[in-house]
């Protein structure tokens, strides 16, 4: 029994070490070289994992930075990746401000003697419940997760584009083509789809600016 405590110290050990080095993998878009939308998908194929186990390590590597207490501990094999994994989904969701009040007591709840990641997850789910009550903050980042962009080579040199937004991002975007795609006049015979790559084309050249007006207006007038 004692043989196996040390090696899954040595495994949270390795495992503090892969999430060291995820965040460079996927800034560097390894993945794409072997043709994986996103670094979690291409985890779980490199390493034969599911997709939940590889989501998992994803997510610890991208919340450490945030979370300096846990990635202490972490790095130094006081903290099991059991905790540190769920205490990096219990403050995803929460902004920096709120992580920073969050991790403390999580991180103390982790280290108490009695504990259970059971009862950290339990605690990481009250402070959410106590700060968002109706999970908007949990559906929002749920439909981030789900975003992705794909941009991918045809035969004969043209690029096919798919992909999911989130409703952030699409409203960045859609807005911003759709005034450069109506159509002028009957006379224009382009299809809507290619309206909208027309209008890409001009944004990404820098053309079709919006103008910005500035209106002064009294507080007398604007109550």
């Amino acid at each position: 029994m004692a043989e196996i405590v040390a090696l899954a110290r040595a495994i949270d050990l390795a495992e503090a070490a892969i999430a060291a080095r995820l965040p460079i993998a996927e800034a560097g878009k390894g993945h794409h070289l072997f043709g994986r939308r996103s670094i979690g998908a291409w985890l779980a194929a490199a390493t034969g994992s599911r997709t939940a186990r590889a989501g998992e390590r994803v997510t610890l590597s991208r919340q450490l930075p945030r979370l300096p207490h846990t990635a202490g501990l972490f790095a130094s094999g006081r903290l099991s990746f059991g905790y540190a994994a769920t205490i990096a989904s219990a403050t995803r969701h929460l902004d920096d401000a709120e992580t920073e009040l969050a991790e403390p007591i999580l991180v103390e709840l982790a280290q108490a003697s009695a504990s259970t990641v059971e009862d950290v997850a339990r605690a990481g789910q009250t402070i959410i419940a106590t700060i968002d009550p109706d999970g908007r903050l949990a559906r929002a980042a749920a439909k981030t997760e789900r975003q992705h962009l794909t941009i991918s080579d045809t035969t004969d040199g043209m690029g096919r584009v798919s992909g999911l937004l989130d409703p952030e991002l699409k409203m960045q975007l859609k807005p911003g083509l759709e005034p450069l795609a109506v159509k002028p006049d009957s006379t224009d015979l382009r299809s809507r789809p290619r309206r909208m790559a027309d209008a890409l084309a001009i944004r990404l050249s820098q053309g079709g600016r919006r103008t910005v007006m500035h209106v002064s207006v009294t507080e007398q007038a604007l109550t």
